[in-house]
């Protein structure tokens, strides 16, 4: 009978030693997944930021003379892309088309994919520099007709 029951202990202690070793094992995995879930949603966070796209010009000029120009539109990094910023630059330049080969420097020379990344943390990548061969006053903004006001709708 003795036998029986200190078969039964050493099973008793054996479970006890597993249990100890699962809810540390838990506890690991737990802390290594919030560790994760946190990484994650600092990407998502800098996957949403707004990128402001600021032209620089024109190129020809002098540093001095050289102005930069803001466009009111600022994309989601997640959002932009090469062909997403030629249909930003191409509806602010106006009636004609907007000429892509002012952006060859930015792809060259990675600046697009350094501003799309963002993981570079030296630099400023909240803001994509397009360098422009003509003026950038030749843009045209034209802020949305204001509807806020149902009245101008019907009258």
């Amino acid at each position: 009978m003795t036998y029986v029951w200190k078969t039964i202990e050493f099973l008793s202690y054996v479970e006890w030693m597993l249990s100890l070793i699962v809810i540390t094992l838990q506890l690991l995995v737990m802390l290594r997944l919030s560790k994760i879930w946190r990484k994650n949603r600092e990407r998502e966070a800098k996957a949403r930021s707004l990128i402001t796209l600021r032209l620089r010009g024109p190129m020809n000029a002098p540093q001095s003379e050289q102005r930069d120009f803001e466009i009111p539109y600022r994309p989601r990094r997640d959002q932009l892309s090469r062909s997403e910023l030629l249909g930003i630059l191409g509806m602010y330049y106006g009636r004609e088309r907007f000429d892509s080969k002012s952006l060859r420097r930015i792809l060259e020379d990675g600046d697009l994919d350094r501003v799309l990344a963002g993981d570079d943390p030296s630099s400023d990548d909240e803001q994509l520099l397009i360098p422009w061969a003509d003026d950038p006053t030749h843009f045209d903004p034209v802020p949305p007709p204001d509807t806020s006001d149902g009245d101008q709708a019907s009258g």
